[in-house]
């Protein structure tokens, strides 16, 4: 009865610590890496917008707000050796996500159950299952936050990948 009860104490912890994992992996538990990013990216801007800023008191003509969201590229790969490449795509600043861009230029389903943002779960017609999913990159960088919650910035490079 005894080694019963380790082995099944073993399983439990095993399977624990793999479903922590892949859930982890697939951005399904969101860890103090996301609320980093946003002040990160919330530093960088306050630091680009002094610079912007000291920069913009010298010229002192033009001081115009930005708009949009400019020279986007959109790159979608199906896994199946389709690739959908989209350039020169322009956003406005109330629409200038990750999920955004994608909505833009493909046919999207996503399940919002989750508080923290949408789960991507079709691209054009390719529905996760089996194993894969869709993850994607903003150049060249794995993105561990929902795609509407990444807010891209001109010339930014995004690639989805279904696998």
């Amino acid at each position: 009865m005894e080694k019963i009860t380790k082995y099944i104490f073993i399983a439990i912890i095993g399977t624990t610590c793999f479903t922590g994992l892949f859930m982890y992996n697939f951005g399904l538990i969101p860890f103090l890496e996301f609320s980093d990013q946003s002040e990160n990216q919330s530093n960088d801007q306050s630091n680009d917008q002094s610079d912007d800023q000291s920069s913009d008191q010298s010229d002192d003509q033009n001081s115009e707000t930005k708009t949009e969201v400019e020279n986007v590229v959109l790159i979608v790969d199906f896994g199946n050796g389709s690739i959908k490449n989209v350039a020169d795509i322009s956003l406005d600043q109330e629409h200038d996500t990750v999920f955004d861009a994608l909505e833009k230029y493909c046919v999207v389903d996503c399940d919002p159950r989750y508080e923290w943002g949408c789960f991507i779960t079709e691209i054009d017609g390719i529905r996760q299952g089996g194993g894969n999913y869709w993850q994607y990159w903003v150049n060249d960088e794995y993105a561990n936050v929902p795609a509407n919650g990444y807010h891209l910035d001109d010339n930014d490079v995004i690639k989805w990948v279904f696998g």
